[in-house]
């Protein structure tokens, strides 16, 4: 069974017995699922499987994350034993450490339908083509319109007409436009001006 991760912030109301926090744990018991299943832990633990001793670098930061914010990846000795190894050989022996699979643990719902995203049929690739070509063309078209005394609404709506007229039926990323003391922040100092930023 793949589902995604049931929501734990939801309030008891005691006067309604068909209420979201009596539905989670209705569902809970209905299906089986532990108390203590997480679905944090159950993708981190296919991650480091998967990745965990070719990819520690961007991998790492990701569990410090989630293990700052959830506690039961903070409680899962597998992830901490690969969490806190700091040599190959370290990460190779937690890695190979990896307990029985559990009923819910392995693939996550977010693994199967990234497999299902795998693979593109031909008028996939095509749509995809056409997507990046009317992004690029959007981004050429606000570089040649820009000028000193535009707005930051007047460069998105710049942005998004030329998607209109190339044919896109919507943005597939929204706008982010700043310049001046709105600009995006970057993390290099500028050489010669302040940042502004379009995209």
């Amino acid at each position: 069974m793949l589902f995604l991760d049931l929501p734990t912030d939801v309030r008891d109301e005691p006067r309604d017995p068909a209420d979201l926090y009596n539905l989670v744990a209705d569902f809970r018991r209905l299906a089986g699922i532990p108390a203590d299943y997480s679905p944090a832990v159950s993708e981190l633990r296919s991650l480091i499987e998967r990745a965990g001793l070719t990819n520690a670098a961007n991998l790492l930061p990701y569990i410090e994350a989630q293990s700052k914010a959830l506690p039961a990846v903070a409680a899962d000795p597998y992830i901490q034993a690969y969490r806190k190894a700091t040599t190959d050989a370290e990460r190779q022996k937690a890695v190979a450490n990896k307990p029985a699979a559990g009923r819910y643990d392995g693939a996550t719902l977010g693994d199967e339908l990234g497999k299902l995203r795998e693979i593109k049929t031909p008028e996939e690739l095509k749509l995809l083509r056409r997507a990046v070509q009317i992004s690029a063309t959007g981004q050429l078209e606000v570089m040649k319109a820009l000028r000193p005394d535009m707005s930051e609404n007047a460069v998105q709506g710049i942005h998004e007409y030329v998607y209109r007229t190339y044919g896109a039926e919507f943005e597939g990323y929204p706008s982010i436009v700043g310049a001046g003391p709105t600009a995006a922040s970057c993390t290099t100092k500028p050489t010669t001006s302040p940042a502004s930023a379009t995209t």
